[in-house]
């Protein structure tokens, strides 16, 4: 059995390279770059990084716990952003972004084109990171993890034009040591349903009582992916990509689901939608009738929780490095669920309401002499939004990255 096996992976082989031995077309299993370049500014790209990072704004630079609280007088459920520490100064404004990604190009195939035909490149995409950042004051804690991943296509055609489809996941949590200082600093007391005997938070009604009920998580698990970008001459490079969650994607904060939504454990669209799951999830079912009307805000509305990013980016090449500007914006249309002051809230939801919008401009020098097997990038950038860390959704603001890129 094993020798048969071997002479039909031989077989095979001889076959592959029988067909593309010619002019017209060629294959390898594993290419040195993808197709689909991954964009500089966008702060959610499969690039590994090292960044320190500044919030030059003493207002912004304030980072709270975002928790599904209950009172215990009312029985209501409510959103409040609590310390973990005790309140930042503006001088503790250092942090540290690490972000570890894997970007690989599989089954390589290309056809050179023929007479009028242009040529046509096709590769299966691997792609996945890990990203988090560390405070550089407060025992460098750890303020999250988060993770994401992506399986898409690439075609490219006439070395130009490339389209990318695909399924992309994004899982968002706090760290380990926030939370234990969170619980620790706001006295809850888990042996008392979670009793909360110092509250932080900035909602709490004189004479209320209040306990903890869950810590908010940022997923879109799964999203389809739909992307285009163009090799333009003289340098330039433009892009644009489309994440649609899926019909059973599980989302969450619960706030953010659409509504009508299959329910994403069972798929059956007899059962409740998901996001009576993502509420249970998240606690929000404590509170009767709540869930139901989250989703009556957006049943029959044009919401999809999607997210729209593109942007351009110019390449001046010399013999020794590139040099590289980029900009990049995101759009949100879960920013729709913001209420006046810009909090992502329950009933929040309004059609009306604009989407949440980040905007990112950078420079790097790309050196072409590779430091051990890795390219390397020395970069900076300015990005106006979120907190580039998917856990820290709600935190937005004023940032400075200075540091290298390397794949």
């Amino acid at each position: 059995m094993k020798k048969k096996f071997i002479v039909a992976a031989l077989i095979a082989l001889m076959s592959i390279s029988v067909v593309f031995a010619g002019d017209l077309f060629s294959f390898d299993v594993v290419a040195n770059t993808p197709l689909y370049k991954e964009s500089l500014s966008d702060p959610y790209a499969f690039r590994s990084v090292l960044h320190l990072m500044m919030i030059p704004k003493a207002e912004d630079n304030e980072f709270r716990v975002k928790l599904l609280v209950q009172d215990t007088t009312t029985n209501e459920l409510l959103y409040d952003d609590f310390f973990y520490r005790g309140p930042r100064s503006a001088s503790d404004n250092l942090y540290i972004n690490m972000k570890l990604a894997g970007n690989a190009s599989l089954f390589r195939t290309r056809f050179n084109g023929y007479k009028f035909l242009p040529s046509l490149d096709l590769d299966l995409n691997l792609l996945g990171y890990i990203n988090t950042v560390f405070w550089l004051s407060g025992a460098n804690d750890t303020l999250d993890f988060d993770g994401s991943y992506q399986v898409s296509a690439s075609v490219r055609v006439a070395d130009m034009l490339t389209f990318r489809l695909g399924m992309h996941h994004f899982s968002g949590h706090y760290g380990d040591e926030t939370l234990e200082d969170m619980y620790s600093y706001n006295k809850i007391d888990f042996n008392n349903d979670g009793l909360i005997g110092n509250y932080t938070g900035s909602k709490a009604q004189l004479g209320h009582s209040y306990r903890f009920v869950s810590a908010t998580e940022y997923v879109r698990d799964n999203s389809w992916i739909l992307g285009v970008q163009a090799e333009l001459p003289y340098g330039f490079r433009v892009y644009g990509q489309a994440d649609i969650p899926q019909k059973d994607a599980w989302i969450r904060p619960f706030i953010h689901v659409p509504a009508d939504y299959t329910n994403p454990a069972s798929g059956d669209p007899n059962d409740e939608s998901s996001i009576h799951r993502s509420g249970w999830g998240e606690g929000a079912d404590q509170q009767p009738g709540l869930i139901d009307a989250e989703e009556a805000q957006k049943r029959g509305s044009n919401y999809m929780a999607l997210r729209i990013h593109g942007g351009i980016e110019y390449t001046l090449s010399f013999s020794w490095a590139n040099i590289m500007l980029s900009a990049d914006v995101q759009a949100h249309q879960d920013g729709q669920n913001r209420d006046a002051n810009g909090n992502h809230e329950i009933l929040a939801y309004n059609p009306e309401n604009m989407w949440e919008f980040e905007y990112t401009v950078g420079a790097a020098l790309d050196l072409k002499e590779k430091i051990g097997n890795r390219n390397v990038k020395v970069e900076a950038f300015y990005h106006v939004g979120r907190t580039p860390a998917t856990q820290w959704f709600y935190k937005t603001g004023s940032f400075i990255y200075v540091g290298l890129g390397l794949n």
